[in-house]
């Protein structure tokens, strides 16, 4: 699942493992214990995002913007955290 699509099933369901939300904007909503496993987060705006207990394991951050952004107890292993 990719873009918009991706974006409004993530919001209504509260996960979406391995979907494609690149460049997305994702700014300051709440997106704490979702399921993000293995998403690809590329170039995301995740500005002042809520991502208290998030599920991001395996997930691509490269570029994404994580400014203000709360990753308290978020789950990040193997998630790539390149150029963030």
């Amino acid at each position: 699942m990719a873009g918009d699509a991706a974006r409004d099933h993530l919001l209504s369901q509260r996960a979406c493992p391995g979907c494609d939300l690149r460049r997305q904007d994702l700014a300051q909503l709440d997106l704490g214990q979702v399921d993000l496993r293995q998403a690809q987060l590329q170039e995301a705006n995740l500005l002042k995002a809520d991502l208290h207990l998030a599920d991001l394991r395996g997930a691509n951050l490269g570029w994404a913007v994580l400014v203000q952004a709360d990753l308290r107890e978020a789950r990040l292993q193997g998630a790539q955290l390149k150029d963030v």
